[in-house]
């Protein structure tokens, strides 16, 4: 029996969301590969099955892989949707997260600043903070015991946020409250 893109895709993200990296892995790959052969690279679907893999990519620690894809599924939604939009600075977020992994400060930099610059324009001056879900983030090395490393990641965001927009802009306060460990 074959799924339908929904059923398929819905299938990948409870395995995700169930932390099922190998599975979801699998079921999205597989579905990347269906849909391009299906409908071609340019397709809403396709960059939502590869969001979901380079995602998976990222939690499983294969950041090369994931920022890769990441790309792709930007420059798709850019196409798609344009730079100035919500599915855009998705995808801008979870390249700023692959970033502080890599301990990439200058890409930190300039994908803070790009990802501001399209929140600022979308949501009211505070949104930023909330579409990082720095919490979530740091909330997940504080539970495998590495308060060292969310610290650090924690300063890199303050850092990256005081040096890209300045140290009186109205993000860093809502940041430095979310970034608090």
């Amino acid at each position: 029996m074959t799924l339908s893109w929904q059923q398929s895709y819905e299938a990948g993200n409870r395995a995700f969301c169930g932390g099922l990296y190998d599975s979801a892995h699998n079921i999205a790959k597989e579905a990347v590969e269906t849909d391009n052969l299906l409908w071609g690279y340019e397709n809403q679907q396709v960059a939502e099955d590869m969001f979901l893999l380079a995602e998976i990519y990222r939690r499983q620690g294969h950041l090369t892989q994931a920022q890769e894809l990441f790309n792709r599924v930007l420059a798709l939604k850019i196409m798609f949707f344009s730079e100035v939009h919500a599915e855009t600075l998705a995808v801008f977020i979870k390249l700023l997260w692959v970033a502080l992994e890599e301990n990439r400060y200058a890409t930190v930099l300039e994908l803070t600043k790009r990802a501001v610059e399209v929140c600022g324009t979308l949501y009211p001056v505070g949104a930023f903070s909330k579409a990082l879900d720095i919490k979530c983030l740091l909330q997940s090395y504080i539970n495998q015991n590495h308060q060292a490393e969310a610290e650090r990641i924690a300063q890199q965001i303050q850092q990256a946020l005081r040096t890209a927009l300045g140290s009186s802009h109205p993000e860093i306060r809502q940041t430095l409250t979310d970034c608090s460990t």
